[in-house]
């Protein structure tokens, strides 16, 4: 038997073996969206490039070259490449273990020390808005170190994929108790409950923008 879910850009499948998390993938008006934010910073940079030179400025014209070339590399490697991946991001779990096809990270159900859901985790690096992740591990617990990971991880900052942990975000600091409920149904076929560390609090115990 097989239940989809679709919440927003997120797709759940649940299965009788286990479960499926899938993400839609980009628009075309999110990738020409991505398209004019780049075009427009670039020529920002290129005007005042453009007025250094003509200020005859050499020291304001090597550092608004350096700003430009910086600065659109950044743009697109930390911000927007994403959006131009045509890898879908897909999370499973099932009988063989856990697979997060977008990083190729692998956990064997052998492997895995402890699991749960951690909530009040960085949404991305342009805010300071909250979400709930669930996680899967290969290392002991440790809350300041795996919050601390969880942080790097889902707020884009120089984070490190290793096999150690595979999360993922639901954007949203709190998720409905029902699929909650379906995520541990599939895990607990193959983990003990006892492995389940999770870290759910209320929206008051964190302090939004």
């Amino acid at each position: 038997m097989t239940e989809v879910i679709t919440d927003g850009k997120r797709i759940y499948t649940f299965t009788d073996t286990g479960f499926e998390i899938t993400v839609k993938p980009p628009t075309l008006k999110n990738r020409l969206i991505c398209v004019l934010i780049i075009v427009f910073f670039l020529s920002m940079f290129l005007f005042a490039l453009a007025l250094a030179i003509i200020d005859g400025s050499i020291g304001h014209i090597i550092i608004f070259s350096f700003a430009c070339i910086l600065g659109v590399l950044l743009a697109v490697y930390f911000s927007y490449s994403p959006i131009f991946n045509n890898k879908p991001f897909r999370l499973t779990v099932d009988e063989r273990g856990i697979t997060d096809e977008w990083f190729d990270n692998y956990i064997k159900w052998e492997d895995l020390i402890c699991f749960g859901f951690i909530n009040g985790v960085l949404l991305h690096r342009r805010s300071f808005y909250h979400q709930i992740c669930i996680y899967f591990s290969t290392t002991p617990y440790d809350e300041k170190k795996y919050k601390r990971a969880l942080h790097f991880r889902h707020a884009g900052l120089f984070a490190p994929r290793t096999n150690e942990m595979i999360s993922y975000g639901f954007g949203k600091n709190q998720l409905d108790e029902e699929l909650i409920k379906k995520i541990r149904e599939r895990i607990y076929l193959y983990a003990d409950k006892e492995k389940e560390i999770s870290d759910i609090r209320p929206d008051s115990e964190f302090v939004y923008p």
